[in-house]
This record gives structure tokens, C-alpha cells and sequence, in this order.
């Protein structure tokens, strides 16, 4: 993580995952200043990575009091897109660095980091190489739902259910680390010191393929 004693005025790169959300609540402890919360999201209208209706975004927005800067992107990885979006908030936020929640994913923070230091930001990783005992204290502080799981992990009824003591014990004895930067199961925070309310939320269904098994949640 990139460490500076000025405060800065930053763009959060927000998913609704506990990293994210841990990672901003960091930040503004650290006296940073957020501006915007930037959200990727595909063609189909659903949120990169953790499958949200771009519309629910929009509570996140609200609980945060802070606006959304959407990032439409044409595949899994259109860093194209997410050059133009970095300019954008350069022009109308005025940043002077942008922050995200990754742990331990190389391949996006490689990227995102050339990003920001080719357009003059700097790059926040607040949770970069955590260990697995600091991120389970963060996230104490935290109501986190699990929104989705891959299904070889065996694991199918925890999706929709609150992150818990034995919910973590149950993903530790299928060697899933909560600090792993995992892409096998993602999370919405939902309740925490950085929102100004609780996320309203409800289970629409739980949908199974082959793969995943998914949280609609509206």
C-alpha cells in the first residue's frame, strides 16, 4: 500500500464485497478523503465480479453518501474502459488517487496500479497481503452476506446466509482463506461503520449452475 501523510482526495473502486468495503473504511480512518465510489459493470447490467443489479448500487450510494461513478465494461478485464473512466474522474472529481480492495489478485493490481500511476494517481491496497487473523478482526465490525460460491467447493448452503464464526470455520476446512483474494466465493457488506445506514436488501432466489451457486439479491 502506497503511504502518504497528506490527505488525499481518492475514487473508491467499490464492489460491495467485504474487501472494498473494509478497504474504504480504512482509508477514511487514515483521514484520506473519498469522493465517488467507481463500480464496474457488464453490458447485461449486472456488476462485474459480484453479479449485483447495478440498480442496487444505487443503496450503496445512498448509505455511503457518496456518489456512484458507473464504469461499463464490454468484457471480465476491459482495462480500456477503465482508462477512459480514470481520466473522467481525474476531470471531475479531481483526484488525487484511487483505492481498491484487492489482497492478494496480482493480475488486476498490477494493472490497475499502472493505470493510476500512468495518468499521476496514487494507488491504494489497504488490505494487500493481510493475514487471514487481521481481515477476521476487520470484519467483525461488518454484517457480510455471502452472495455467491463455487459449487466444488461443497458448500451450497451458506449463499444468502451472514458471514459467521462458523460459517468461516466451515470454508477454513475446505482450505478457503478469507484473505486469499479468493475469486471461488464473494460477499456483499451490508451493515458497518462506513455506512450511514444499514443496506436494505432481500433474497430474490438462489440460483444454481453448473458452477456457481448465486444470491439474486434485490
Amino acid at each position: 500500500m502506497e503511504t502518504n501523510n497528506k490527505k488525499l482526495k481518492f475514487a473508491m473502486l467499490f464492489s460491495g464485497g467485504k474487501d472494498s468495503t473494509i478497504a474504504l473504511g480504512k482509508m477514511i480512518r487514515a483521514g484520506h478523503i473519498p469522493v465517488c465510489i467507481v463500480v464496474g459493470k457488464m453490458t447485461d447490467g449486472l456488476t462485474h465480479m459480484h453479479l449485483l443489479r447495478d440498480t442496487f448500487m444505487d443503496r450503496y450510494s445512498d448509505a455511503l453518501n457518496l456518489p456512484l461513478f458507473e464504469v461499463v465494461m464490454k468484457s471480465k478485464y476491459d482495462f480500456a474502459a477503465w482508462e477512459r473512466a480514470i481520466k473522467e474522474l481525474i476531470k471531475e472529481y479531481h483526484i488525487d488517487a484511487v483505492c481498491n480492495g484487492d489482497i492478494a489478485f496480482e493480475y488486476s493490481m498490477n494493472n490497475l496500479k499502472r493505470l493510476a500511476e500512468d495518468n499521476g494517481l496514487k494507488m491504494f491496497a489497504p488490505l494487500w497481503g493481510v493475514n487471514e487473523e487481521n481481515i477476521i478482526k476487520e470484519l467483525s465490525d461488518y454484517k457480510v452476506i455471502v452472495k455467491s460460491i463455487e459449487r466444488k467447493i461443497g458448500l451450497d448452503d451458506i449463499v444468502g446466509q451472514e458471514l459467521s464464526d462458523e460459517i468461516i470455520n466451515r470454508l477454513h476446512e475446505k482450505g478457503i482463506q478469507l484473505s486469499s483474494g479468493t475469486l471461488e466465493m464473494h460477499t456483499i457488506a451490508v451493515d458497518g461503520p462506513v455506512f450511514s445506514h444499514p443496506i436494505e436488501f432481500m433474497i430474490k432466489d438462489i440460483i444454481k449452475t453448473e458452477r456457481i451457486v448465486i444470491a439474486d439479491i434485490i
